[in-house]
């Protein structure tokens, strides 16, 4: 495999792929907000209705707590993507390899092993490659000729991942 694409700096793009890449965190806050939201609404509900004096005022906190923290991702992602932006990014040329993939741009060079790379999903659009415990990088799949994209889905399916580096590191 030999795959050479240009990575050009778009917003739009940059928006997407912190959606993507925070997929899972995202999901645990609106799980966590809908909890303090229901949570709030029956303390507020047992408060007023048998005149608890502190529950119906906790209650409503609770739930204003909990629709906050359901905001905070759109909050945090509009402020990181806005500065995203704002930066002029230089274009990044990508190199996929079978031993590696590289990226080069006029400020900066990064090189990855596959066997660094634990697992690769597939998620709106870009492939997000993580190691351990953090993502290690990503790649737009817009910016791939189609030829291109069929050609790595190819060395993914034969590819196998990587054994954790320890048996308590297996993946719960």
């Amino acid at each position: 495999m030999n795959i050479t694409f240009v990575r050009r700096a778009d917003a739009d793009r940059e928006r997407r792929q912190f959606w993507a890449m925070a997929h899972y965190q995202v999901r645990v806050m609106w799980a966590v907000s809908a909890l303090f939201v229901a949570l709030g609404a029956g303390v507020a509900v047992l408060g007023f209705t048998e005149r608890v004096e502190p529950f119906g005022p906790a209650g409503i906190a609770l739930g204003v707590g909990g629709v906050w923290i359901a905001l905070v991702p759109w909050i945090l992602f509009r402020g990181a993507t806005r500065r995203g932006a704002s930066r002029a990014a230089p274009d990044i040329t990508i190199r996929l390899t079978d031993d590696e993939a590289a990226f080069d741009s006029a400020l900066s060079q990064a090189r990855f092993k596959w066997p660094l790379v634990r697992r690769i999903e597939d998620r709106n659009g870009f492939w997000i490659a993580r190691g351990e415990r953090r993502v290690l990088f990503t790649l737009p799949q817009e910016c791939m000729a189609a030829e291109q994209v069929a050609e790595f889905r190819a060395f993914l399916a034969h590819r196998t991942p990587p054994q954790p580096a320890h048996p308590e590191a297996q993946p719960r």
